[in-house]
């Protein structure tokens, strides 16, 4: 249960994971990461607005793709360094 108040006498609310996740699936992300900061200044100014996160697949960030994703530039592929021989004496 996720719990809410806003400041008026039985203001009280209460909603399941299943209906946040159905609403809005980055928002129990958003309320994990935020529990576990500390309650400062650093968390409201400086951490939470740095955190993204995304629903789905599509994002901007070029760091979070992986190389053998469909959405990796052509520049990106990796290419296996040439394997050395070594000669055994047998």
């Amino acid at each position: 249960m996720y719990y809410k108040h806003s400041g008026y006498p039985g203001g009280l609310k209460a909603r399941t994971a299943r209906e946040i996740q159905d609403r809005a699936p980055e928002k129990i992300i958003e309320l994990a990461v935020k529990r576990m900061l500390p309650d400062n200044r650093m968390r409201k100014h400086n951490w939470m607005p740095r955190l993204r996160i995304y629903a789905d697949e599509d994002h901007p960030h070029l760091s979070q793709v992986t190389r053998s994703s469909k959405y990796a530039p052509g520049w990106l592929e990796y290419s296996a360094p040439a394997s050395k021989k070594v000669e055994s004496d047998a």
